[in-house]
């Protein structure tokens, strides 16, 4: 296996836990510091922010996976 390939699985390996991590430290940064007054004790405050870090966190290392696995194909 060359080198993109073993990027390539690497990515994919840890593309959901490190999008879990980030919204993790993105929804214990916003209710820490809770600048909106939002009720914290809700489960699901801060939804919306939670969600779009993970998803785009989500997307680009997918793409890179997907990027560096058509590399390794060619070489």
């Amino acid at each position: 296996m060359n080198k993109f390939g073993k990027i390539s699985v690497f990515t994919a390996g840890v593309m959901f836990l490190v999008a879990a991590f980030f919204c993790a430290l993105v929804a214990w940064n916003l209710k820490s510091s809770n600048r909106n007054n939002v009720d914290i004790t809700v489960g699901l405050a801060y939804l919306r922010p939670i969600l779009i870090t993970g998803t785009i966190l989500f997307v680009l290392i997918l793409s890179v996976s997907a990027i560096t696995r058509f590399l390794a194909l060619e070489r």
